[in-house]
């Protein structure tokens, strides 16, 4: 998973075979775990910080949900990441289309 964060664009979220979809969930499993523990972490306690390159490819399946009118995929991670901005986010855009 780590070769993919340093791959930068040339890691593409749209091809799809076992290998990408792998790696999507392996990025998604870590990008909740990690705003899990930091939403849980007590005040004064060290936070985890979020790596830029992953928070970049969970941006990408967040706008690849909405164009791909795949909003069961971006609320479930948006839920499950504690990320109330995109739920709210998703909602609306799921109420103006119809």
């Amino acid at each position: 998973m780590n070769y993919a964060l340093e791959s930068g664009e040339y890691f593409d979220l749209n091809t799809r075979n076992q290998y990408t979809d792998t790696l999507v969930g392996k990025c998604i499993d870590r990008y909740v775990t990690e705003r899990q523990r930091n939403s849980e972490a007590k005040e004064g306690a060290e936070k985890i910080e979020m790596s830029p390159k992953l928070e970049a490819i969970i941006e990408k399946i967040f706008q690849k949900s909405i164009s791909e009118k795949e909003y069961r995929l971006g609320l479930g991670v948006a839920l499950d990441a504690r990320r109330l901005d995109k739920v709210t986010n998703l909602i609306l855009i799921i109420l103006t289309m119809g």
